[in-house]
């Protein structure tokens, strides 16, 4: 009963091949809608969110529609400089960046199960196994 029971979510194992399709297209629609929020708030507050939400769009896209290791090594780069720049921010040792270091932390969680979809997603799959009445013998037996 307990093996019937999955972890969905964030911390979910990655067991197949479309699991780590489904991690891929949910965390790039995350992404997307932070950069959504990022270019609001830069329209509207701070215009220096725009290239970050340009970024994070495009970088969301390439992961989503290619499953691209590279863009999704580049957004975990991104993410952990956020992290870093958030954290700093939070303990005054710079003034720019925003505070919301739990949102930072998400982000950076998220970015890393994103690569390592990517990664399993570009292993190559094991090739199907053949029944043995398949087997090339058009169905009929060689037993004599």
């Amino acid at each position: 009963m307990a093996d019937a029971v999955k972890k969905q979510g964030l911390f979910s194992r990655i067991e197949t091949r479309e699991d780590a399709l489904k991690l891929v297209r949910d965390g790039s629609i995350a992404f997307l809608v932070l950069a959504g929020l990022q270019a609001l708030i830069g329209v509207f507050i701070a215009p220096g969110m725009l290239l970050d939400a340009a970024i994070l769009a495009v970088l969301a896209l390439i992961i989503w529609k290619a499953q691209s290791r590279v863009g999704a090594v580049a957004l975990l780069l991104l993410t952990g400089a956020e992290a870093v720049i958030t954290v700093l921010n939070r303990i005054g040792a710079m003034s720019s960046g925003g505070s919301n270091v739990f949102l930072a932390i998400i982000m950076l969680i998220l970015s890393i199960r994103l690569v390592e979809a990517t990664f399993k997603l570009a292993r190559p799959q094991p090739p199907a196994r053949r029944t043995p009445a398949m087997s090339g013998s058009g169905g009929r037996s060689t037993a004599r």
